[in-house]
């Protein structure tokens, strides 16, 4: 778990699908992201989960999400 925070604090950017963010302590690896990065959450009813302030959502199935994706 330590490598996957220290990878997730120096992305560029991070994509995340197909999850109800309610797995952890995966679902809380979301958290370490530094302010400013770039971030998106792909699910068709982002309003039913807990997404973090500085998401962009995307309100569709991973399929279509990853389609819609505008970097």
């Amino acid at each position: 778990m330590e490598m996957a925070v220290n990878w997730v604090r120096w992305v560029d950017y991070l994509l995340v699908v197909g999850t109800s963010l309610q797995v952890y302590p995966a679902a809380g690896l979301m958290h370490y992201l530094k302010p400013g990065t770039p971030a998106w959450y792909i699910d068709p009813n982002p309003e039913l989960h807990r997404v973090p302030t500085g998401f962009q959502c995307i309100c569709a199935t991973a399929t279509e999400g990853i389609k819609q994706l505008k970097f």
